[in-house]
């Protein structure tokens, strides 16, 4: 990604979305603004929301040190969305890309994030994010993308995209969102 991009992304990310309230124990100390915050389902603190990339709703925390976000999403059960719940949604790109042909493995982590590279991945109630090591991105071939049930093998057919070389980062750790952060998720100040 072009380094104005990051630059912007950046700003977006670690700029919460931020409204005027009357309680000072929710105020942001640099601009005096109440943050909106994101909480698990037993109440527990998760991180500010944010703007990011062309997600609105996203999640800044920190794993072992790395600082990444992650995206949410409105829960959505019985055909309805829900007004004032959220859940871990799978990562900001359209598609999720394999060095493997079969979607098995450990996914590709694209550059794009302005903080530590991270693609959450959910699987039915479970979510996890494949963190990228703190190291220079390397070169890696891209066999397959979609999830693992509706995997696209690339080059296998006229209307599928040939094999591609990005660069990127392969996991070096893994983050089980459900498990340390239940849902449902809400938001509030």
């Amino acid at each position: 990604m072009r380094t104005s991009h990051a630059a912007v992304l950046l700003a977006l990310c670690l700029t919460p979305l931020v409204a005027h309230g009357d309680d000072p124990t929710s105020r942001a100390p640099a601009n005096n603004a109440a943050v909106l915050k994101v909480f698990d389902a037993q109440g527990r603190y998760v991180g500010p929301l944010v703007a990011f990339d062309n997600e609105p709703v996203a999640t800044v925390i920190e794993v072992n040190g790395a600082v990444i976000v992650v995206p949410l999403s409105r829960l959505y059960t019985d055909d309805q969305f829900s007004s004032t719940q959220y859940e871990w949604a799978s990562s900001f790109f359209p598609s999720t890309y394999y060095p493997t042909s079969d979607c098995s493995g450990p996914p590709f982590i694209s550059g794009d994030a302005p903080v530590r590279p991270a693609v959450t991945l959910r699987s039915g109630s479970v979510a996890t994010t494949y963190i990228a090591a703190d190291t220079p991105s390397s070169t890696l071939t891209l066999h397959s993308y979609g999830q693992p049930g509706s995997c696209s093998t690339l080059g296998s057919s006229p209307s599928v995209p040939p094999v591609i070389t990005e660069e990127g980062w392969t996991p070096a750790s893994t983050y089980p969102l459900t498990q340390n952060y239940p849902e449902p998720l809400t938001v509030h100040y």
